[in-house]
């Protein structure tokens, strides 16, 4: 019996392997859809054969084609989807059918382009034709040339008319023209058109303002205009159609003068005499936008005054009301900031008890004016230097903050920036310090005639810091006694600086110059009596003085004292200085001494003690000869050496 052998039988695969992976792992590939499938079959139909012909008469007839042919091999066209060969046929039959239907339409209307010929012109044989153009074409250029020679000889006859004085109505007339000074008020002022309007900007937000108000005006014709007047006419608005400026006040508490209210002239009354400068004449295009542009500049620098003042932290708060603005610089002192429309009346200088009034608020004004436009210049020119890589605007120094990695105060100091309104206040602040030092200084001078006090002020000082110096000597005795003091003056005080190198702060109040300077002249008189002495054989026994202190480092003097001896020892003398320059002397010796100083005058001795064995006698120093007080005691130490 055959042994079995099994036989294994495997349907064949429905699908093809599209890939096999390394694994073995078999892809199939998936089954066509109905529309690809009728898309596969559709592309194996042959729509070449004809009607009742089989695919062998086909390939017979190609065959016989083929021999008669040369033999070339076609290339291989790709098909890039299934009824790509369907549509190249639809669209050649398209086009056969629209080639037979042009025909039919040429054949049937008659309907076709046909190409005729261009005839050129004929040429003109006539010479004078073109002649005339050409003459007129020459007269045309002459004329213009004609013209323009005519307007510069106009304009030199204009020129020097204007320089003589005289001026003939026809070339008046000419200038009056509406384009001319349409032209003219161009290159003064920004001026754009907008349709059939023209329309100027007064503002200064193209040099860096950032003010809120807008400085729009328009010009127009007049047509009310006679000869030998402006033909333009301008439409400002109505806040800016006024004339407005700063007016600063630097008053007292004690002052009567100065009213703090508001009216309708911001805080300024004008007495009933006082003419209104807006409506006594009739202003020119030029000086209504000037004026203008004043007020609009006002306006914006009174804004910018008033929210630096609400901002500001200060002891005593600032106040504003309406359009005045009430700084506080020292205790009792006030500065007033008012807009104010109308120009104020001059103040009377006669009978004014206000120490405080001087010529210095125009300067205050200049100088806010020149502080805003510093702010506009630095808005629109930002610190160098601009990396490419940095965000612009920011200092170095801020720049460098991460780098070196800066604190928050440091970071603080860098983002702080010195207001309009404090630099401002500062200035007052030093000016009001300099005009009350300046009157110390003059009222010690006076009072005081011996030493003599010589101030020499620096011219070229800062807005709110200077210093003057002062030489104290005694007339006669320049060389051997002389005390130089330096004094700075700031904005919140004073500082300064002795003849021995000590540096002494002062504060505001006037009281403590006043007695720093009755301390310098008693030291004077007391260094310049040390120097007589020395030089004339006398021996120092000491020298002291007594005071009290009166606050910010200065004292009040109540006597300055030095004791002398002559050269043998027998006589004694004693001094003591008083505040305002007042002398008291004594003198100490024996009773026989004391009574044969023939060269003394008997009536300057007074005798108030005797003892056993001296004598002491106070001196009238106002009876003693001399011109000053050094002199006085050389001629007193004379006496003395002379008698002993």
């Amino acid at each position: 019996m055959a042994s079995s052998v099994l036989v294994s039988v495997e349907a064949p695969q429905e699908y093809r392997i599209q890939e096999m992976t390394y694994d073995g792992t078999e892809i199939l590939q998936p089954p066509y859809t109905m529309s690809e499938n009728l898309a596969r079959l559709a592309s194996k139909v042959d729509f070449s054969l004809k009607e009742g012909e089989s695919e062998s008469d086909a390939k017979f007839q190609e065959q016989r084609e083929s021999e008669h042919e040369p033999a070339f091999e076609p290339e291989p066209k790709q098909i890039r989807w299934p009824w790509e060969n369907i549509r190249n046929r639809v669209a050649f039959a398209l086009n056969e059918c629209s080639v037979l239907l042009d025909v039919m339409k040429i054949c049937k209307e008659n309907k076709f382009m046909v190409l005729d010929s261009v005839q050129q012109a004929p040429v003109d044989k006539r010479p004078i034709v073109p002649f005339i153009a050409k003459k007129r074409h020459i007269a045309a250029a002459a004329h213009i040339l004609m013209a323009g020679g005519d307007r510069l000889r106009n304009a030199q006859l204009e020129a020097s008319e204007n320089a003589s004085g005289e001026n003939p109505p026809n070339l008046l007339a000419s200038q009056n023209s509406f384009d001319l000074q349409l032209l003219q008020l161009r290159h003064q002022w920004r001026l754009r058109k907008i349709g059939n309007v023209i329309v100027g900007d007064l503002s200064y937000k193209t040099v860096g303002s950032r003010y809120w108000q807008s400085g729009k005006f328009e010009v127009s014709k007049r047509t009310d205009s006679s000869e030998g007047e402006e033909t333009l006419k301008v439409t400002i608005p109505p806040e800016l159609d006024c004339q407005s400026f700063i007016h600063l006040l630097i008053r007292t508490d004690t002052t009567s003068d100065y009213k703090f209210g508001i009216d309708d002239n911001f805080g300024i009354t004008l007495p009933a005499n006082h003419p209104n400068p807006m409506n006594s004449f009739e202003l020119k295009v030029d000086e209504q936008l000037s004026r203008a542009q004043t007020t609009l500049f006002c306006n914006e620098l009174f804004a910018q005054l008033s929210r630096e003042a609400i901002r500001l932290q200060s002891p005593i708060p600032h106040t504003v009301v309406g359009n005045t603005i009430d700084a506080i610089l020292f205790p009792g002192v006030h500065l007033y900031i008012c807009l104010a429309r109308c120009p104020p009346p001059a103040p009377s200088v006669e009978g004014s008890n206000d120490p405080l009034r001087g010529d210095i608020y125009s300067v205050f004004e200049h100088s806010l004016h020149h502080m805003l436009y510093d702010s506009h210049y630095e808005n629109l020119n930002l610190p160098a230097p601009h990396p490419t890589t940095a965000p612009i605007g920011l200092s170095k120094r801020r720049r460098l903050a991460g780098p070196e990695a800066h604190d928050v105060a440091s970071l603080l100091q860098t983002t702080e920036t010195e207001t309009i309104l404090e630099r401002l206040l500062r200035m007052a602040k030093h000016w009001c310090l300099r005009q009350q030092s300046k009157n110390v200084i003059d009222e010690m001078a006076a009072s005081c005639t011996d030493p003599v006090f010589i101030a020499h002020w620096n011219t070229l000082t800062h807005p709110w810091e200077s210093s003057v110096r002062m030489n104290i000597y005694s007339a006669g005795y320049e060389t051997s006694s002389r005390t130089a003091v330096v004094v700075h003056i700031e904005h919140n005080g004073l500082k300064v600086i002795c003849r021995d190198g000590r540096v002494i702060n002062l504060s505001y109040e006037p009281e403590h110059l006043w007695n720093f300077l009755e301390l310098q002249v008693a030291q004077h008189q007391i260094s310049a009596i040390h120097g007589l002495a020395k030089v004339m054989g006398w021996i120092l026994l000491g020298s002291s003085y007594s005071s009290r202190t009166v606050g910010a480092g200065t004292d009040e003097i109540e006597g300055m004292k030095c004791l002398l001896m002559s050269p043998n020892g027998k006589v004694r003398v004693f001094m003591r200085c008083l505040s305002g320059g007042k002398f008291s002397v004594g003198i100490q010796s024996d009773c026989e001494r004391l009574s044969s100083f023939l060269p003394l005058n008997p009536s300057s001795l007074n005798l108030s003690s005797q003892s056993p064995g001296s004598a002491c006698a106070s001196v009238n120093w106002d009876e003693m000869m001399g011109k000053n007080n050094v002199a006085k005691m050389e001629f007193l130490l004379t006496a003395l050496s002379s008698s002993v």
